[in-house]
Order: C-alpha cells, then structure tokens, then sequence
C-alpha cells in the first residue's frame, strides 16, 4: 500500500521510506548541492501572463491527511470484499454418498440465500427434493444453476408440501443449488427467522425408458400390478428423452380396486423441471386400441384423467404414447406422473333422469376446508346433467369443470349456475386452451349467493370429438 501511494503522489512528496528494506531515501538540498555538477543553464524569459500563479495552485490537491490515507485503504478494502466469490462461485460442495447428497440450513435473516454445488455427471437422471420447516409459515424455493448461475429449473416448497424436481442433466458440469424465500427469490422483501430452516436430498435414479419403445408391441412395462389397490393412492414416475420421429409407449396392468387414473405432466422451462423441449401430444389407449384420453400439451394442458370403468376388464392392460415435438432441444427429456387413486368423485346415479333440472343428481358434501362437493359423470353428445347443492345468501362458491382439458373427447362443454329460480347466474363454455375455473383469477370470477336455496349447474355436451372418453369432472367449494 505504502509503494503505491508513494508513486501516486510523487509530485507532492519528496521521497519515502521503504517499509520493507528500510532503507531511507530521504535526500535534503544540501545533499543535492554537494553530489551535483554545477550546469549552466541559459536564461528563458516567460511573461507573466503566460502561466498565472492562481492556475497552479487551483490544479494542485489539497493536502493529503492520514485521515484521507484511511479513508483510501478502507475503499480498497471494500473493493477485495465486493470481489470475493458470492452466490454459486462460493457453494459449499456436497460430497455423493452412494447416489445421495444431502444439505439443510436455515434462511435465518430477510434475504439471506444458501448455495451448494453436487456434481451428478452427465445424461443422469436426478430427484431433487426438499421441505420446509411445517411449523413455519414462508414458502421457499429451489432453484437448480448452473456454472454461470443460469437458471436450469426451479419449484417452491411450502408447509406440508414438499418442493420437487425432476431433471436429466446434459453435461458433466456442477449443479448449483440455490434455496431463498419465495419472496425474495420474486424481488419482493422476504422476513426469514432462525426458525426457518429446511432440508434438502438429491437422488440419482434411472430413466424409465429401455428402448426400443416405439410403439405398442415394444412398450415398456411400468411396475405397477401389485401396488395398486392397498387403500391409498400409488404413483409411478416416467422419465424419458425425446427422439426425432420416435415416440414412447409405456403400459401397465390395470386393477379395478383403483378408481381412476391421473397422469400429470410436468411442465418444462427453467421455471419448471428444465427440460427445453415442450411435450406435445399424449395418449391413453384400451388393449383394443381405443383412445381413452388425449391431450395437446401445446395447449397448456397440465395432465390427462380417466375413471377405470373405462377399461375392458380389472386386468386388461392400458397403454400411454408419448409422442415427441418437431424440433427438440438441446437437452429434449420429460417427466410424468401416474397415479393411481383409490377415491374418485361422486359419479352420477340417474343417467337418464338428470337430464331434467326438475331430477338431479344430489351433490353429497365432502369435508375438508368450508364444505365441497366434487362430482363427475358421462356426458356424450347432446346429453344433459343436473347437479344440485345448497347455498346460503351471501356465500361465497368457486366452482371448476374439466371435460376436454384432461382428456375426455367432450366437445364445447357448457356449464350453467342456475339460482332457486332456475335463472342463469353465470354461464361459460369449456375450450380447449382454457381451464373454466370460477374463482379469483380464474376464466370467471367465483360465485355469490344472492338468495338461500338450491342451485342447480348444468352441464351439456356441445358434441363429441372425434375419440376420447366423455367423462368430466367438477368440483364445488362453499368458503367457510
């Protein structure tokens, strides 16, 4: 420090000691008199006005203080601490344990963010898992970078909902792992505790794919026949890569103890499971061929469902096709989720006389958080269903229907809230690249009871697609 500041300010200071040889290097004028040759010099005359006096002092600096000199070392000081490594340049490494790395910690102050770095290697299939404290009432999330910090994918936790992602990595470079508050992660001002503290897992598994899965006959067998059906629900996750004109099918047996078949897609992005290759077309297939469900992901569709009484028998075999997009990306992998649920919704008891709103079918409230009702039914074309419930005056209903946005081939579904009066209250027709949901934020806003009594919805078939099951679903939730 000492050396540099000496050059600096060489033209206000004679000379300098060398702090570390400690040699002086004072040298006085009658030292310089003494050791110089006496040179004569011609004599220049310069006006006056040429370089006034005032000119060089005004260009000359204040004197320098050893408050000034502090001042300088603590701003150099500050720089070294601005370029020390932050973020994913200073993770903390976990180490592999037979395919496991693990990490815990706490977001213990508002904006405080925690990074750690795993090398999983190359075309490897990762689960990264982690939980927040339940007792905690902030949400975080987990964000997976890469060597640049590039956001590689990302999903949120919360209390008693644990944070997943599923991920194919592409190259053998380190992963980083970011976790933060929700809120400061979206820009927002996080209020982070001590007490919020979480855990995360990473585990390496295997792809679901053994190729050749091209079509039916070579379709891979998901390991699912005897865990169905034990009084709970039973997922199984498919992880596949993408291949130009080749698509993937999957079977599984079928049991009649489970009710119905749910088969979530995972959406793609790096605010998502990271994949940069959307999902397109996926398939639901009978052992006769025929197709139960099918969805355009490009729609914006998040999964495909169908009740298992669409099957032939309790062991016939179902089939899934997934077929690739176009063009795929640089790293083209998907993610699903089967599960196989033991509950369903109501289904509807008087098919011929629900047709008439003077006969519905009496909605059973369920449980849970204000009182719901959740119900499904078959709706082929030109079919009419009436569902019934009761409504207080000022009551508050959210109110969703699906038919051909997971699957069904129900074509232009309409529903209709009708009050006590059999008046319409609000209407809206399904499409195939909007969800009917009435709520906040929804396609239309939630329902107010304006009188006490019974309400009706009405749902009817605008015709049927061209394959597909026509069974819908919908649920009704009453605010507490």
């Amino acid at each position: 420090m000492r050396t540099w500041l000496c050059l600096l300010f060489v033209l206000l200071v004679v000379g300098c000691s060398d702090s570390e040889s400690g040699t002086d290097t004072d040298m006085s004028s009658s030292d310089m008199a003494s050791d110089m040759p006496t040179v004569d010099m011609p004599a220049v005359d310069m006006p006056a006005s040429d370089m006034p006096a005032d000119d060089m002092s005004s260009d000359m600096p204040d004197d320098m203080t050893v408050s000034d000199m502090s001042d300088m070392g603590s701003d150099m000081m500050d720089m070294e601490a601005d370029m020390a490594p932050t973020g994913c340049a200073a993770a903390t490494v976990v180490t592999e344990n037979n395919g496991l790395w693990t990490g815990s910690g706490a977001i213990d102050a508002p904006g405080v963010r925690h990074y750690f770095q795993i090398e999983p290697g190359a075309d490897n299939w990762i689960i990264a898992s982690f939980a927040v404290d339940d007792d905690q009432a902030i949400n975080m999330t987990m964000a997976l970078r890469d060597t640049n910090g590039q956001q590689l994918a990302k999903d949120t936790a919360a209390a008693f909902n644990n944070g997943r992602i599923l991920y194919r990595t592409a190259n053998t470079d380190p992963i980083c792992i970011e976790i933060a508050e929700t809120t400061d992660f979206e820009g927002g001002t996080g209020t982070g505790t001590p007490d919020d503290t979480f855990a995360f897992q990473v585990l390496a598994v295997n792809g679901s794919e053994s190729e050749p899965n091209d079509d039916l006959a070579s379709a891979d067998d998901l390991p699912v026949t005897n865990d169905v059906g034990n009084n709970r629900d039973f997922d199984v996750q498919v992880l596949g890569e993408f291949e130009t004109g080749m698509d993937d099918w999957f079977t599984f047996q079928t049991n009649q103890v489970a009710l119905r078949l749910a088969i979530e897609l995972y959406q793609q992005g790096p605010d998502a499971n990271g994949s940069d290759t959307p999902l397109g077309d996926v398939y639901i297939y009978d052992a006769g061929g025929n197709v139960l469900s099918h969805v355009d992901a490009t729609n914006g569709m998040f999964g495909l469902s169908v009740p298992m009484t669409e099957t032939n028998g309790a062991n016939d075999p179902l089939y899934v096709r997934v077929v690739p997009p176009a063009q795929l990306g640089a790293n083209p992998f998907y993610t699903l989720q089967f599960t196989f649920a033991n509950g369903d919704n109501e289904f509807e008891a008087n098919e011929a006389a629900n047709n008439n709103a003077g006969t519905p079918d009496v909605a059973t409230p369920f449980g849970g958080i204000g009182r719901n009702y959740f119900f499904q039914g078959n709706l082929p074309a030109n079919d009419i269903d009436h569902w019934s419930f009761d409504l207080t005056a000022a009551e508050v209903a959210t109110i969703s229907c699906s038919g051909v946005r997971i699957g069904s081939g129900i074509d232009a579904m309409n529903v209709q809230l009708l009050d006590p009066a059999q008046q319409v209250v609000q209407q809206e027709t399904e499409t195939v690249s909007a969800d009917l949901t009435w709520r906040d934020g929804g396609s239309m806003p939630a329902i107010t009871a304006g009188s006490t009594g019974t309400y009706l919805l009405r749902i009817a078939s605008g015709g049927d697609l061209a394959a597909g099951s026509k069974n819908y679903q919908c649920g009704v939730q009453v605010a507490p």
